[in-house]
């Protein structure tokens, strides 16, 4: 066994351990209080309690550069090390093997937390007395998009919010018939998003994740394809991509993550939103001629009829990416007059993060005629825009009902989530801190090169950087001062 498993193990073991204790020991209740007000006095015992939390958030996969420079030196100090540092899962175990000999076994359950709270506040719970609190720090560094808003965001304890959501789930007495009617949420989703999305369709179609979301792209290929080969037997067909795109991690997505070079296109890509460098320009110049020489030619000669092309139009599966509008409407105009369907993939960029509601908004002349989404609009689900021609494809690869529309809570949030978005104009929100981000980080090692579009940034080493667009000055300057 490596030693980053027998950390893991190690780490599972005591967690469970205590779990187990307090579930069965009400006194340690009383305990695990009176150590905390121990602690309280007790500045190096604290410190010991955060490095706990810090050392397991390494162990769970996050970067040392995450942490509090005075963290990493009091990790560093705690043992002797072998070489490699905090990136040495070896020295990850030793460490973890020191500071469970330091505190009491109710002082180390009490850093971890019950149900991992202590791995998933980790980064907020170091560096003690001067640790910045605001968004949810672990899910903008891992980047993985969940939140739109902070989970403290003040609509999400809004009388009306909680009101609706316990008159959705049935938690409110008598009334059964209006409160548990589900067309309530659909009504507030439906209005909301018209609001955000008039260029779009209302959706009627939800999936449990993204990834369900995108797989209906193969769906949408083989009705296309029938349609404009006029075979209503034709038994499959093929979708297009750039390579490098995320796409999903199961079913027939799984070819497009790990890359099948038969459908795959080279992605003309750079790094840097509307790049002026005349050598960078020059390489896209090229680069694009030969992407829409490949389209052409996939499209044309495949051995399985082309129905669809799928793309990120900001790319986000390694880093973040972007293409030039010029070139995206080309695109979609080679794909449009051989009859092939354009789908965007919207489900890390959706809900406001570059400044548009999706970003494909922000290519002019770029014309997608389907729109995925999904992780911080909580619900996911795929949608046709108003001008697309392939509406006959969509109604018969989407009819029928589906089980989010009778169990509604997600849609009731995903609505309030919309709606505070467009009445704290938080779009306008995420164009204007990325830019203040943009410039106040040109002072932070590693992220003084942060680029990106909006609130959807990276640094030049392609970690990913997606706060919450509600992020404030105060909040950024907070993140400065602590990541220098």
């Amino acid at each position: 066994m490596n030693p980053f498993s027998r950390s893991l193990l190690k780490f599972s073991a005591v967690l469970s351990l205590s779990v187990a204790a307090i579930a069965y020991s009400p006194s340690l209740y009383a305990a695990k209080g009176q150590a905390k007000a121990k602690s309280a006095c007790n500045s190096n015992l604290e410190l010991d309690q955060d490095l706990i939390q810090a050392v397991t958030f390494l162990i769970g996969g996050g970067k040392p550069s995450f942490l509090a420079p005075a963290v990493v030196k009091k990790l560093e100090s705690i043992s002797e090390l072998a070489p490699g540092g905090l990136s040495n899962p070896e020295n990850l175990d030793v460490i973890l093997e020191a500071l469970r000999a330091r505190v009491s076994f109710v002082q180390f359950d009490q850093a971890l937390g019950l149900q991992l709270k202590g791995v998933r506040h980790a980064l907020n719970s170091t560096g003690v007395k001067d640790r910045f609190v605001g968004p949810d720090h672990l899910d903008t560094f891992r980047a993985w998009g969940w939140l739109l808003l902070s989970r403290e965001d003040p609509i999400f304890s809004d009388p009306q919010f909680l009101a609706d959501m316990m008159r959705q789930t049935g938690q409110t007495g008598g009334g059964s018939f209006i409160h548990g009617d589900p067309s309530y949420a659909e009504h507030q989703f439906q209005a909301t998003w018209e609001q955000l999305s008039p260029d779009t369709r209302v959706p009627r179609v939800f999936t449990v994740t993204g990834t369900d979301a995108n797989l209906y792209a193969y769906e949408i290929a083989k009705a296309v394809a029938r349609e404009r080969l006029k075979n209503p037997k034709l038994k499959d067909a093929e979708v297009l991509y750039f390579d490098g795109i995320y796409g999903g991690g199961r079913g027939r997505m799984n070819s497009i993550h790990y890359g099948e070079p038969e459908f795959k296109i080279e992605s003309p890509h750079t790094k840097k939103w509307n790049p002026q460098d005349p050598v960078e320009n020059a390489r896209l110049d090229q680069a694009e001629r030969d992407a829409l020489q490949q389209i052409e030619s996939k499209i044309t000669r495949s051995r399985v009829p082309i129905g669809a092309f799928l793309l990120e139009s900001v790319r986000t599966a390694h880093g973040v990416g972007f293409y030039r509008p010029d070139f995206l409407a080309k695109v979609s105009e080679l794909c449009h007059r051989h009859g092939v369907a354009v789908i965007a993939d919207e489900i890390m960029t959706g809900g406001g993060r570059t400044g548009k509601f999706f970003a494909y908004e922000n290519y002019l002349g770029f014309k997608p005629d389907f729109v995925t989404f999904g992780k911080g609009l909580q619900v996911a689900g795929i949608t046709i825009t108003k001008e697309s021609e392939f509406g006959q494809a969509y109604g018969r690869v989407t009819g029928g009902p589906v089980t989010l529309l009778q169990h509604t809570e997600t849609l009731l949030k995903s609505a309030y989530i919309m709606r505070r978005i467009r009445t704290g104009n938080l779009m306008q929100n995420a164009v204007d801190m990325g830019r203040y981000l943009v410039e106040t980080f040109k002072s932070v090692d590693h992220w003084s090169q942060i680029s990106g579009l909006g609130l959807v940034l990276a640094s030049e080493r392609g970690e990913r950087f997606l706060p919450t667009l509600s992020i404030t000055k105060e909040q950024a300057d907070g993140l400065r001062d602590k990541w220098k």
